[in-house]
């Protein structure tokens, strides 16, 4: 992107993207961020020799990143871009994919917490109206991991993209659970053999809101029920 559409992108159009959202609950706002910051790119060209860290929103990435990045072992995607799905052209097979998995239910509901609090946020106006109407119109919270391990965003997540990102899972270098975070971190520390062995996991900040409620944790599992299905699947493969 050229300066001049980095000053469109950036400036301009976010006074219309915003109005847009906000009166006719449109998702403009959401599409011009990811394609400013160069999120959710499919088709970028990996070192076999880094670890591509798959940062699915809300699961721990930002901790993750503060923890490699400086020991000279991660991918850095253009302008260091925090949330990218697989590379069609990078299968996990062939690459050092890592990542770390979160509850569907509790992700989403803190994206959306996150969204009502934070005001430039691009999914804030439809946070705002109500859990439903941001379900309807955010992808991070629609089976956002099964998009992210798949390759394949902002599709319509059926069994077969489901199948794609359970096999690109098993696939990974390395998975971890965001539930399980700090020794999943030192799991993650020695299997990449890191010189630095007194390296400080940051801490996850905490985010604070109301529990959750039957009814809204019925609507997040609506809308995120291959997720669900895929984090089950893990679950059950990490126990044993």
């Amino acid at each position: 992107m050229n300066k001049k559409d980095r000053f469109i992108y950036k400036k301009i159009l976010p006074l219309f993207t915003n109005f847009f959202d906000k009166y006719l609950f449109t998702s403009f706002e959401e599409r011009r961020t990811n394609i400013y910051h160069e999120y959710n790119v499919n088709d970028y060209r990996a070192d076999k020799n880094k670890v591509i860290l798959i940062h699915v929103p809300k699961t721990g990435g930002l901790s993750i990143w503060k923890l490699l990045e400086n020991e000279n072992v991660l991918f850095n995607f253009n302008k260091k871009s925090r949330h990218n799905p697989v590379s069609l052209l990078c299968q996990p097979k062939d690459y050092k994919y890592i990542t770390f998995l979160r509850n569907p239910i509790s992700r989403v509901y803190s994206y959306y917490h996150m969204a009502l609090k934070v005001k430039w946020s691009p999914d804030h106006f439809h946070a705002k109206k109500s859990l439903a109407m941001f379900l309807q119109n955010c992808i991070s919270a629609k089976n956002l991991s099964c998009q992210y391990f798949s390759g394949l965003i902002r599709e319509n997540v059926d069994e077969n993209i489901y199948n794609l990102a359970k096999q690109n899972l098993k696939n990974f270098y390395f998975v971890g659970l965001f539930e399980n975070f700090n020794n999943d971190c030192l799991k993650l520390i020695k299997l990449l053999d890191l010189k630095n062995k007194n390296i400080i996991i940051p801490k996850i900040k905490p985010t604070s809101y109301e529990n959750i409620t039957d009814e809204e944790k019925l609507l997040i599992k609506t809308y995120n029920y291959y997720d669900i299905k895929l984090y089950e699947n893990f679950l059950n493969e990490y126990k044993n």
